[in-house]
């Protein structure tokens, strides 16, 4: 294949050109070579924060939370791409379609936080990005509803509802995000551990992103247990500075999606705790990913949460 084209297949694809013959597969929960900042896998973490306060309190720890991860990549700021005419709401001129859209998500009972990153490249090809989480082991609305919430018009009357056709509502209501969006499962995660576990929603202003997203086809589960070497979560684990506070990696893939072909299979995210007082070496580790053409690879800093 001519180089201009496999370049061409490569960036605009995002398909992962690696052979997977060559792999040595790695511990799962081990799998990361270490760098200026030890970061700890989160499972263990939380094993072991569970195991202690249960010999303090002598109550059973926490149940790991299993976390399901919204990742849209939009080619233009989702602020703007829906015209106030072209909504269900065009009769209301204090509706912003775009918000609507979030608080649609932030009513279901298993919102958890959320966020739009903006691209700090001038031509990436995914300039903003949604990352939104959801707690798959948050109860649903039946499973905490009164009779009083139940039924359905409150004190005006109407039809009572049945707490499974509640549980079933709010449900369905998450897997068409899902489906149509692109939900991901977490399968690997490490803290850093001065780090908290939950919220992801970082409190200093200089924190950024890099994400890293591949499509695939065939050989996953090699790609699975050897995730940290062609991802470039190694790479960014023993290359990053420590004065660029590298917090947190996690590698997600793709769980739920009725557009396949379109969703990328991958999703890699790194937390840098202090990317924009150094932005230009910080960019240096993404123009370095960005040779290795392959997958999609770009610097994220925060526009808001929500």
């Amino acid at each position: 294949m001519p180089r201009a084209l496999r370049q061409m297949i490569t960036w605009y694809s995002c398909c992962v050109l690696v052979e997977t013959s060559r792999f040595t597969p790695k511990s799962a929960e081990s799998a990361l070579k270490p760098g200026a900042v030890q970061l700890v896998c989160q499972r263990q973490r939380h094993r072991a924060e569970n195991s202690m306060a249960a010999d303090n309190t002598g109550s059973k720890g926490q149940h790991y939370l299993e976390l399901t991860v919204v990742f849209d990549f939009f080619t233009d700021n989702p602020q703007k791409v829906l015209p106030l005419s072209e909504s269900n709401h065009a009769e209301n001129p204090f509706y912003d379609p775009y918000w609507g859209s979030i608080r649609a998500m932030q009513q279901n009972d298993q919102f958890l936080e959320g966020m739009l990153l903006r691209s700090v490249d001038s031509n990436a090809k995914f300039p903003y990005l949604h990352y939104v989480v959801f707690n798959n082991s948050a109860p649903l609305r039946s499973q905490r509803a009164t009779s009083q919430d139940r039924m359905n018009g409150g004190a005006g009357g109407g039809g009572l509802v049945s707490s499974k056709e509640l549980m079933l509502d709010s449900k369905n209501q998450l897997i068409n995000i899902l489906n149509s969006q692109g939900g991901y499962s977490e399968m690997f995660s490490f803290v850093d551990p001065n780090v908290a576990l939950l919220p992801k929603r970082p409190s200093n202003p200089n924190t950024a992103y890099i994400v890293s997203a591949f499509r695939t086809s065939g050989n996953l589960p090699e790609l699975d247990s050897n995730w940290s070497y062609w991802s470039g979560a190694d790479y960014i684990s023993s290359q990053t500075p420590s004065h660029l506070h590298l917090q947190r990696i996690t590698f997600h893939k793709i769980k739920y999606s009725t557009q396949s072909s379109e969703n990328f299979t991958y999703v890699l995210m790194c937390e840098l705790g202090e990317a924009l007082a150094d932005v230009n070496k910080a960019r240096e580790i993404v123009d370095s990913l960005k040779f290795r053409q392959c997958g999609y690879a770009s610097l994220y800093t925060i526009d808001h949460f929500f």
